[in-house]
């Protein structure tokens, strides 16, 4: 069986090819020369996709047959200009339950959507437009949406990490949001301010293969464990791969 591994690097995208457990090799390279922050291959379709970011046109979609290239420039994804915003970075790629739909999160923290197997993109408006929005406040990457999180047979459930503004849910395909970050204390602010706040630094937030209604995700807490999604955080058993200054967190979601 043949492995496949896609590298994304400040100097372009790297593509590792080999057997299964033994050696892999190089057998392509693109974008040589270009910030690649992220490179994935949808399993439904077979089509692989790079944000791609240059200094001149900023941040892109492309999207290949091949890893290998060529490569094609996807429209968008790009704010709306009565938004007044610019994107900075391309976060995250990931397949939606639906065929031919796609979610990319962004920096600024922001959902984009395409239809058509990531040619167009199109903003998620209520997520940008969410009330308290304008408190969110950005990590030390920036204020950015870098984990998507569908839920498997339900395309109207998606649940998104945003740094530093928690985890957010929807339940009707993105038509309103809710957040999901209760259980969650961030230490680093001072006690008398941390109610209500939504500056949470959430960060790579992934839903368990085995159980879907489990996800994991880290949480910059103050010191120490281990984490999970949901719409209530859990923090993991003392003594769980303890990292300085971060936990892992895991959360259970309530069935549909």
């Amino acid at each position: 069986m043949t492995a496949e591994v896609l590298v994304g690097t400040r100097k372009g995208l790297v593509v590792l090819r080999g057997e299964r457990g033994g050696l892999l090799e190089v057998a392509g390279r693109s974008f040589e020369g270009l910030v690649v922050e992220y490179a994935m291959r949808d399993p439904r379709s077979g089509l692989y996709y790079a944000s791609v970011t240059t200094w001149h046109f900023g941040p892109k979609v492309y999207w290949a047959e091949d890893a290998a290239g060529p490569w094609n420039q996807a429209d968008g994804p790009t704010f709306p200009e009565a938004t007044g915003a610019a994107l900075e970075r391309i976060w995250s790629i990931v397949p939606a339950e639906e065929d031919g739909v796609l979610w990319a999160g962004v920096a600024p923290a922001a959902l984009f959507r395409s239809e058509d197997g990531g040619r167009r993109w199109a903003l998620n408006r209520p997520l940008w437009e969410v009330p308290g929005r304008d408190e969110w406040s950005p990590g030390a990457g920036g204020l950015c949406l870098h984990s998507i999180c569908p839920w498997p047979g339900n395309p109207q459930r998606l649940a998104l990490g945003i740094s530093a503004a928690g985890v957010w849910i929807t339940e009707d395909g993105g038509q309103t949001w809710d957040s999901g970050f209760t259980g969650l204390v961030p230490g680093y602010i001072p006690e008398e301010a941390r109610a209500g706040t939504s500056a949470l630094c959430v960060h790579n937030m992934h839903r368990a293969r085995p159980g879907p209604s489990v996800s994991t995700y880290s949480f910059t807490a103050a010191c120490t464990a281990r984490t999970t999604q949901g719409r209530r955080g859990r923090a993991s058993p003392p003594g769980s791969r303890a990292t300085l200054a971060s936990r892992w967190w895991w959360t259970r979601a309530t069935p549909p």
